[in-house]
């Protein structure tokens, strides 16, 4: 009984180390991503995500658009990563041909002119400091090819 005992007692010790050298692996790497964390959002835009409002409002709707997604990225990733400090970073970058898409809405009746478009894409790109709304050009699958 006493040999059982000496191999459990050994047993629970290693573990224990086991234990204590994980979680402070686990505390290294924390330190090591946590200040300078980056989320990365993609998106392909050739499908005009936003709401139409938020596209007719150009600039002004660019720049809503942005702070939406922002505060919803943000919630996100504190729900399902909590344990991450908020020092992390949003980066955002959306793809389009956004020649093809003001065309396209202006010719569905989203908005009055094409260059709202253009407009709501630059009130994108200079609201925040890390967010993009980037012109493919024109040619099949070009965004999608910028997201793979």
């Amino acid at each position: 009984m006493t040999l059982d005992y000496q191999r459990e007692a050994q047993f629970n010790r290693e573990i224990q180390l086991r234990e204590r050298k994980l979680r402070e692996e686990i505390r290294n790497y924390r330190q090591l991503v946590e200040p300078g964390a980056f989320i990365l959002v993609l998106i392909d835009g050739d499908g005009m995500i936003f709401e139409d409002k938020m596209v007719r409002k150009g600039e002004a709707g660019g720049k809503e658009a942005a702070s939406r997604l922002w505060s919803a990225v943000r919630d996100h990733v504190d729900e399902i990563m909590p344990s991450l400090t908020n020092e992390y970073k949003i980066v955002t970058r959306i793809y389009a041909n956004l020649k093809g898409l003001a065309a396209a809405s202006f010719q569905a009746g989203i908005v009055e002119r094409a260059s709202l478009v253009e407009d709501f894409a630059r009130g994108f790109t200079g609201s925040k400091q890390l967010f993009d709304f980037i012109d493919v050009g024109s040619g099949k699958d070009r965004a999608d090819d910028k997201i793979c």
